[in-house]
């Protein structure tokens, strides 16, 4: 049974040099996690711009004068005014720098095992993406798709997502599509 004041969670002694968020706090030459958290709550735009750029995250549109916290109130903080993300541009950031790795392995009971390579997943969904907007599919639409858990579910979301879409899906058993 927990307790207050019990401890929860700490992090493993080599956490500074195996975890992403570690090498930050080693950068910033701290060597201690607690420093790392005394930072965030001390001055959370600097800490919040640093995490962005240390973790790499792809800005479509960066956030408006380089501002990570517009407004610290709590609630209603306002994070990154004016950035803008896309899903799909991150998650398929691998492509250009591995596009030969494997990035999906699929197994079924119902066909054969499928790998597709960063670049062929990247190519399915563009492909898939050029598909949708020839069917008007655009930023704040709603996609959805009634298929199994398979590459193809994959690709459909990712594409969805690329045009600024909402993909929503309801898993198809195999078996039951027969």
């Amino acid at each position: 049974m927990t307790r207050h004041g019990d401890v929860l969670w700490q992090p493993e002694p080599d956490a500074l040099t195996t975890t992403s968020m570690g090498r930050l706090a080693t950068s910033r030459g701290m060597t201690t996690f607690n420093e790392l958290l005394a930072w965030s709550l001390a001055d959370p735009d600097d800490f919040w711009r640093a995490t962005a750029a240390h973790t790499g995250v792809r800005w479509m549109t960066p956030p408006a004068n380089g501002v990570a916290l517009a407004d610290a109130a709590m609630p209603g903080a306002r994070w990154f005014p004016g950035a803008t993300l896309n899903y799909t541009d991150g998650a398929l950031a691998a492509a250009a720098t591995r596009p030969h790795d494997i990035a999906v392995v699929a197994r079924s009971q119902t066909r054969p095992t499928i790998e597709l390579t960063w670049a062929e997943l990247a190519d399915q969904v563009a492909r898939c993406a050029q598909g949708l907007q020839r069917l008007g599919v655009g930023s704040g639409d709603r996609v959805a798709g009634y298929l199994p858990n398979i590459p193809e579910a994959l690709v459909a979301m990712l594409a969805t997502a690329s045009l600024g879409a909402v993909w929503s899906s309801c898993a198809l058993s195999p078996a039951c599509g027969r």
